[in-house]
């Protein structure tokens, strides 16, 4: 059997690993992007929900000044209040840009896993094609074995003691044929 359906793969073997190579790389890279980009979401929100206890504790303390009458002090305590709500409204929008990041991250993600599960798509349709090439050939190699065999078996011939060892030959032959063609067909369907 010549070697042709085995040599198209190892020509595109080294292309394809050097691709599947970098589209796993870039799936880490991606990932962690994404990973940091939550550690970063995290802190933020965290500073966020501070600025919002501290912006509770200032109403009950701007209510206790009022209640007393300690005008001053509650005008001091509302303009604290004032600068907290713009930190908390700073720290919002702070927060929904992390998220967008988050998202084109999310989709930079699917993007190389889509590249990823594409490459192995294009890798198993080669794969296929060469098996089912490898195939043919196995299916036209054992039907000339088993002619042989038949012209073999014919008449006197199979006596002789040179026609049974070609002939254990031939079984031989036939069985490891066999084991290719059907390892094949467990691997794709036919």
């Amino acid at each position: 059997l010549d070697m042709d359906t085995t040599e198209i793969k190892h020509e595109l073997m080294p292309s394809f690993r050097a691709e599947f190579g970098q589209v796993c790389s870039d799936i880490k890279d991606a990932v962690e992007k994404k990973v940091e980009l939550q550690q970063e979401l995290e802190y933020v929100e965290g500073e966020r929900n501070v600025l919002n206890e501290r912006l509770s504790s200032i109403d009950a303390e701007k209510k206790k000044h009022v209640a007393a009458k300690r005008f001053k002090e509650a005008g001091e305590v509302s303009k604290e209040q004032q600068q907290l709500l713009k930190e908390v409204k700073e720290s919002s929008e702070n927060i929904s840009g992390v998220q967008e990041r988050m998202g084109e991250a999310s989709k930079e993600v699917d993007m190389y896993e889509d590249k990823k599960k594409e490459l192995l798509a294009q890798w198993n349709k080669v794969e296929r094609s060469v098996d089912l090439r490898h195939y043919a050939k196995l299916e036209a190699h054992y039907e000339s074995l088993c002619q042989c065999k038949q012209q073999c078996t014919d008449g006197d011939k199979a006596k002789d003691g040179n026609v049974k060892n070609t002939l254990a030959l031939i079984d031989s032959e036939i069985r490891a044929v066999r084991v290719q063609m059907d390892t094949i067909k467990t691997r794709h369907p036919l």
